[in-house]
């Protein structure tokens, strides 16, 4: 199963940068990211980074969003590092940056607070030299024993930011930034979920699909076609086979929706490279989220980029079912043939 991202969060000057180094090497080379909230132009963009394209992140400016993280991603594996704000101060003017107290002191206000919930590890800036504190604060992020030989490469190294780099990108995204503040502070005050849509591994989401499909069943045959019995075994061929793919709704990390494909071989043609809908199902609750015409369009764009040249869409005549013809008509696809049932 492939673990939970995390989300490492600490002041400036706190060796988060070192950090994205080692724990890059300790997991052989997966991507982590430092700092991706200055290029996030909205809370939902930095969300969707750290979930689905970064094993993980080290953050020094997004603390105070961890009541939507938390909310958003729950399984999100945290940690904090703590540093005296004084020192960080001194450290940001010696490497010629600006210490903005204010805003120094409230973050290390939410990293505190933050430090406090249940299931985050929390690390002294100095505990960083020490291994037996990285071993814990590297399990807890990569679900891996303590990767010894990472750390003996990486203990003394001095990685550190580019700070003229950084400073002039910090003031090429000073609007965004703001707007992203802005952001933060009207989510937690008012709170939305967080939906995201994209391709996931089949074995991540067998069984929550299974519970879903239950429901799916019921709705889309009305009971006309036996009770629900998904074949897993058939499903786990194709899948180890590379004959199949399923794109996954979230809302707070909750599967919302699905859609499967599988690939087309005709015997009878030489086809464009096809893909066949499968099961395609949003559950009621989440309806309001437009997750039926993202889960397409990721299908579409996903699958386009992977060679494929050709999908074929299909709906049932029950439940919502009779409507799914006009949102693949919105989309673009063509109406092509009709499926009976002829009861002997």
């Amino acid at each position: 199963m492939t673990a939970p991202p995390f989300v490492i969060f600490g002041l400036p000057r706190s060796r988060t940068a070192w950090l994205t180094q080692w724990l890059r090497l300790a997991s052989g080379g997966a991507r982590i990211g430092h700092d991706l909230a200055i290029e996030a132009d909205t809370i939902d963009g930095w969300l969707e980074n750290v979930y689905r394209r970064v094993r993980g992140t080290c953050e020094t400016g997004a603390v105070e969003a961890w009541p939507i993280l938390r909310q958003a991603i729950p399984d999100c594996r945290i940690v904090t590092v703590h540093r005296d704000v004084t020192d960080v101060a001194g450290a940001l003017l010696l490497a010629g940056a600006p210490a903005p107290m204010d805003d120094l002191n409230r973050r290390a206000m939410a990293l505190q607070e933050l430090s406090e919930q249940p299931g985050v590890v929390s690390i002294s800036f100095a505990g960083l030299a020490d291994p037996r504190l990285c071993a814990d604060l590297q399990e807890h992020c990569l679900s891996v024993p303590f990767n010894w030989q990472a750390w003996r490469c990486m203990e003394t190294c001095n990685v550190q930011v580019d700070m003229p780099t950084r400073l002039a990108r910090l003031a090429e995204r000073a609007d965004a930034i703001a707007a992203l503040k802005a952001e933060i502070a009207e989510r937690l005050v008012t709170p939305r979920p967080f939906v995201t849509v994209g391709e996931e591994r089949w074995v991540d989401v067998a069984d929550a699909c299974e519970a879903l499909g239950r429901v799916h069943h019921v709705e889309a045959t009305e009971n006309r076609e036996g009770q629900f019995k998904l074949n897993r075994e058939a499903m786990d061929t194709l899948n180890r086979n590379g004959m199949m793919r399923a794109f996954i709704a979230r809302v707070n990390s909750e599967v919302a929706g699905y859609c499967a494909w599988t690939h087309h071989i005709s015997i009878d043609a030489d086809m464009l490279p096809t893909m066949l809908q499968g099961a395609f199902y949003i559950a009621p609750q989440f309806a309001g989220h437009r997750l039926g015409i993202r889960l397409l369009r990721v299908s579409r764009e996903t699958l386009s980029a992977d060679g494929y040249k050709v999908l074929k869409p299909h709906h049932t005549m029950h439940g919502r079912g009779c409507r799914a013809g006009a949102l693949y008509r919105y989309l673009g696809a063509e109406e092509s043939s009709r499926e009976y049932i002829w009861r002997i």
